[in-house]
């Protein structure tokens, strides 16, 4: 009997329980929501504080009396109906337009000892007025020019001892490589045998002019010996004729800065730079046009990016430009200008971009990476400009923190307007003047000290005119 007694009774007051916390929180969060239209936001735990509330809020926001019960500090009370009608015949003291009245919008100060922003790593920077041109940045890296890269090949056939290697650097007239060639052998063969033979008709021909010379002088000629003497002659041309053929293939074989010693080619390097690529073995035998090495002109380097398709309307040749190496230590920059390369790439949607820079230092290194800043439009006029760090954004507004100059100390967070940026500066067109101070390292301690951790800047207590602009303080 009790078992039965159990199953029934049991399911029962679990399912009454259940009814009554359904409504008891279907009745909390109706009140809620009731209260929260009236502009109440403090938290409710029990029906009791629900019904309270519902008495307090049910006043009626007509006057300017100060509303009792609690508001978020960053809201205000924002459903006052502030008519100020004392403010509709003269201009109102807190009009804080940016351009107008007091200059600037000044969200909120704190203040900050010496000691303590030295701890955050606090930073300034002064706000100049200069112009500001449109920038275009591109990463890329530095690599060797094809016109600064020269090959040398092998002249003739033979063996090849190597006097360099890779990555060496050499100067001008710095031995290379040595070949010791066959061909080379032949060729000065055939030009000492074309040579002697000239001699030797040379001398015939003098012989022959001294007989025929003497035999006129005795009033007697010998047809004999002048047919013998023109013979010679059109053998010394014909053999004139071959020694200049195999010097002249001799020439055109030695490449410029090669030099034959001792029946053997000496390879000699034509400018400073250093050994890129060494394409044989030494001791090894290469066929005539084989190519030994390749030497690359010591400021032989230009720098190449590749810019988006959306950006070739900006881009054309000649376009100034300046070159940053990322090193660790260095920061340096060179100018120089672009040219937009003709190949591009359309599976990745890119096309290259070269920069020629006329002094390139002889630390910087193929491969190096690097940034690429092109002018693209030049600014007509000056403007305030910042650092783009020193901005930081909260809501829809935009932020920089000022440093106080007549109260060393004492900063103060301003809402600015921005106008146009080149990566590095922004243009600050509304709430900044040139020379005023502001945080450019640390921001962000100082955002998250004093502007709280979600990164809205904390509002000081004020009122909202019927515009809807906020103002801080009281009528």
């Amino acid at each position: 009997m009790k078992e039965k007694f159990f199953v029934v009774i049991v399911p029962i007051t679990i399912l009454m329980t259940g009814i009554v916390s359904a409504v008891f929180f279907y009745r909390n969060s109706i009140a809620r929501q009731d209260c929260m239209q009236t502009g109440c936001e403090h938290l409710h735990s029990s029906p009791t504080q629900t019904a309270e509330c519902d008495n307090a809020c049910e006043h009626n926001h007509e006057t300017d009396d100060a509303c009792e019960h609690n508001h978020d500090k960053e809201e205000g009370c924002v459903e006052h109906d502030h008519t100020h009608t004392e403010h509709s015949d003269a201009p109102s003291d807190h009009e804080h337009a940016i351009h107008e009245g007091c200059g600037v919008v000044e969200v909120s100060s704190f203040e900050l000892e010496a000691d303590v922003a030295k701890r955050l790593g606090i930073g300034l920077t002064e706000a100049r007025s200069q112009r500001l041109d449109t920038v275009l940045t591109l990463p890329g890296r530095f690599e060797w020019d094809p016109m600064a890269v020269r090959s040398y090949s092998a002249p003739l056939s033979g063996f090849v001892e190597l006097k360099i290697q890779e990555p060496q650097s050499v100067k001008k007239g710095t031995l290379l490589a040595v070949i010791n060639s066959v061909e080379l052998r032949e060729m000065l063969q055939n030009i000492e045998l074309s040579e002697a033979a000239m001699r030797v008709l040379e001398s015939g021909i003098d012989f022959l002019e001294s007989r025929i010379a003497l035999l006129r002088t005795n009033g007697t000629r010998n047809a004999e010996l002048e047919m013998q003497l023109e013979l010679k002659r059109a053998e010394l041309q014909e053999a004139s004729v071959k020694c200049a053929v195999f010097q002249k293939i001799l020439t055109d074989s030695i490449p410029e800065g090669a030099v034959i010693e001792n029946q053997l080619l000496m390879i000699r390097a034509v400018d400073d730079g250093a050994v890129k690529l060494v394409a044989v073995v030494n001791g090894e035998w290469c066929e005539r046009g084989s190519e030994l090495m390749r030497i690359a002109r010591a400021t032989g380097l230009r720098f190449r990016a590749e810019a988006l398709f959306a950006d070739a309307p900006k881009l054309r040749d000649g376009l100034p430009a300046r070159v940053t190496p990322l090193t660790a230590e260095r920061r340096e920059s060179f100018e120089g200008v672009i040219s937009v390369g003709y190949t591009p790439q359309s599976a990745e949607r890119v096309m290259p971009v070269f920069a020629d820079v006329e002094h390139m230092p002889g630390w910087v290194r193929v491969a190096m990476p690097g940034v690429l800043k092109i002018t693209t439009e030049k600014s007509k006029s000056d403007s305030v400009i910042i650092p783009r760090e020193s901005v930081f954004e909260s809501g829809l507004k935009q932020l920089v923190i000022v440093a106080d100059s007549q109260h060393p100390g004492r900063y103060s967070i301003r809402e600015v307007r921005t106008g146009i940026s080149n990566g590095e500066e922004i243009e600050v067109t509304a709430g900044l003047h040139a020379g005023d101070k502001v945080v450019v390292a640390g921001v962000y301690q100082l955002r998250r000290e004093f502007a709280g951790s979600s990164g809205a800047v904390k509002q000081e207590a004020g009122h909202y005119h019927a515009d809807g602009e906020f103002h801080v303080g009281e009528h």
